[in-house]
């Protein structure tokens, strides 16, 4: 079976380790998760995927953010921004499987787009091969 979200370094490296590590933690467990849901793993299990996809990406956010402050990143307030409106959704959707105990299409397509939006729209603009306009 393939992954969900495939890692592809040409399409989604920003040339900073740490960072793409963190990314490829998200999508790891993101893979992980839709693998659960698809194999109709128990509930507990797909709790605590969806415990540790929320748990990773605050981490991996506030890496970020470190990074962007370490480097005098411009654009930095706004990108905690954007982070603090995807965490949000994440959540939304983390409730809404609480309540209802099913993991919708929705939160995958979610994450997918976010994920390749993200990284390929937003984080990129810390890449160190870019230089201000």
């Amino acid at each position: 079976m393939s992954n969900f979200f495939e890692w592809d370094p040409a399409k989604y490296s920003v040339q900073v380790p740490k960072m793409d590590r963190g990314h490829q933690e998200i999508i790891s467990c993101m893979n992980r998760l839709h693998t659960l849901r698809e194999a109709k793993a128990p509930q507990a299990q797909l709790v605590k995927t969806v415990g540790d996809l929320c748990a990773i990406t605050v981490k991996h956010f506030a890496e970020e953010e470190a990074y962007m402050a370490s480097i005098g990143f411009a654009d930095l307030a706004k990108h905690k921004i954007i982070h603090k409106t995807l965490l949000a959704k994440v959540m939304e959707h983390k409730s809404l499987f609480e309540a209802t105990g099913k993991l919708t299409e929705e939160f995958f397509s979610f994450l997918k787009v976010w994920l390749k939006a993200h990284i390929c729209g937003i984080d990129i603009k810390y890449a160190p091969q870019r230089v201000a306009a």
